[in-house]
């Protein structure tokens, strides 16, 4: 069995997947390699992507959806055992030993497992950086020149915009001092979104 009972770092991973951050921003943020990330949810059940409109169950908290995910991650066996019975054998196995602990059906454990993995593109859609969008728009600023005056090429600055990359402190700092912009308008679309993850309302 994997021994993730004491990993913070794991149910970290979990909970901004849970709220539909992106693998990409997740191992930004914490200084991990995607590949890392990557090779804990690849333990869970194969994934579909999410609908627009799909949202969390209201019914179960949002600390216990982490833990049905850790006890899952936690009763995972060897590669010895998974080759033996096969990925999809395990994952039934295992889908339905969480729902038994914690009394809730199968179908509804699979979703839950479903969304750690999953594409989220309401993630994507919700506005990351609209303030510098509308300065840039406001004064024909071009992506080059604002890319230059945080000191970045253009296509750096747009995975930044676009939400593929963190904007670290450093690059906001310099945005702010070109546009006049605070750090609080610069990250206010972020800090909405941690309220709406904190709502579980992921209708657009």
């Amino acid at each position: 069995m994997a021994n993730y009972s004491n990993s913070n770092k794991i149910q970290e991973i979990i909970r901004r997947r849970l709220s539909g951050e992106p693998v990409t921003l997740v191992a930004a943020d914490m200084g991990l390699s995607r590949t890392y990330i990557y090779n804990v949810l690849s333990r869970l059940p194969k994934t579909r992507e999410l609908s627009k409109n799909e949202m969390r169950d209201q019914s179960i908290q949002p600390s216990e959806e982490i833990r049905l995910v850790m006890d899952y991650l936690e009763a995972y066996p060897s590669q010895k055992k998974v080759k033996e019975l096969g990925k999809d054998r395990i994952d039934e196995m295992l889908t339905e030993m969480v729902a038994e602990k914690h009394g809730l059906p199968v179908d509804q454990v699979t979703e839950l497992l479903y969304r750690t993995t999953a594409h989220h593109p309401m993630v994507s859609h919700f506005p990351l950086y609209s303030s510098i969008e509308r300065w840039k728009t406001e004064n024909l600023i071009t992506m080059r020149e604002l890319a230059s005056s945080a000191g970045m090429s253009a296509q750096g600055m747009n995975q930044i915009l676009n939400g593929f990359q963190h904007m670290p402190l450093e690059t906001a700092r310099r945005i702010q001092k070109k546009s006049g912009l605070s750090l609080y308008e610069i990250y206010l679309d972020l800090l909405e979104l941690d309220k709406e993850r904190q709502r579980h309302d992921w209708q657009e």
